[in-house]
């Protein structure tokens, strides 16, 4: 990442003093972020944050925390999902304009850039994984195939075949994050390339926790093959092997939020949400926790 920038993020992402350990998603994108927050910073998965789950708990889709026994050892660090309070690393939009409130612990290219609602098109399209390998100075030199796997992740290749992204997903990768040879190595393929990595890997695959243990269909052994030669780290991915307590149940809310809201002091900022993102240009997604875990058994 460019160094400027780099001196205006919170410096707990760069903490070793102190023990933290992360909130896994559901997908690679947060599933590699943890693997390299543990190659570079020691900490753990301790907690897991999965999004619209449904079996075994509710009949309509909910988000469900668990933890591991020792979770509240450490801090926590969320990793691809946009806490409203708290550490963070995500890619997400977060506010509707730039008098909204900003979760100044949350590391994020949107807020780095200021973009809100009202400039949704510029956004940051790209990984919570790219976003760290640029933090951590990860390896550049690489092969095309180990470079599109970490550009086909969240699809952070597809702006650059759209004439109205193309400038912004250059601006991010080589303007931002300083990863020029990633840009070159969309340059250099179709959309067809990325594709087929996105199915050899199955990097749409989902993480799930079942009986309390983790399970994915995203082809782990196929991407440690490539990443364990090609990085100059040992990314080696794993899953967790502990066992994780489902501890919190939340309501997963999508509201419409065409034309309104110009100012701050809105309903929805007011409520007291446990993370939060603009998914498209005028739709908010948000979880609520349920207090009562009657209301979902």
């Amino acid at each position: 990442m460019k160094e400027n920038l780099k001196n205006s993020l919170p410096t707990w992402y760069n903490d070793k003093t102190n023990n933290y350990h992360t909130i896994l998603t559901d997908d690679i994108d947060s599933l590699l972020s943890c693997t390299i927050l543990k190659e570079v910073m020691g900490w753990d998965i301790k907690e897991v944050f999965l999004l619209r789950q449904v079996a075994n708990y509710s009949d309509i889709p909910i988000d469900v925390s668990a933890k591991t026994k020792n979770a509240t050892v450490t801090e926590e660090i969320g990793v691809d999902f946009a806490k409203y309070q708290g550490k963070c690393f995500d890619n997400h939009i977060t506010r509707f304009s730039e008098k909204d409130y900003k979760n100044e612990e949350s590391i994020n290219p949107n807020l780095i850039e200021d973009v809100t609602k009202k400039n949704y098109t510029e956004k940051y399209a790209g990984s919570t994984v790219l976003l760290l390998w640029s933090l951590y100075g990860l390896s550049k030199n690489m092969t095309d195939e180990a470079i599109m796997i970490l550009l086909t992740i969240d699809s952070s290749f597809l702006g650059y075949y759209d004439d109205r992204y193309r400038p912004y997903i250059k601006h991010y990768l080589v303007d931002v994050l300083d990863l020029p040879e990633f840009y070159n190595c969309i340059e250099r393929h179709t959309q067809e390339d990325f594709k087929r990595i996105r199915n050899k890997y199955h990097l749409n695959g989902k993480i799930t926790l079942e009986n309390g243990y983790l399970k994915t269909n995203i082809d782990i052994d196929k991407i440690n093959d490539v990443l364990l030669w090609e990085t100059a780290e040992v990314l080696e991915i794993k899953l967790p092997k502990e066992e994780f307590f489902v501890d919190k149940f939340f309501m997963s809310e999508i509201e419409d939020i065409y034309g309104l809201y110009a100012e701050c002091d809105r309903d929805i900022i007011k409520k007291e949400q446990y993370c939060h993102a603009l998914t498209r240009t005028n739709t908010v997604n948000y979880s609520i926790e349920i207090k009562e875990k009657d209301e979902v058994e």
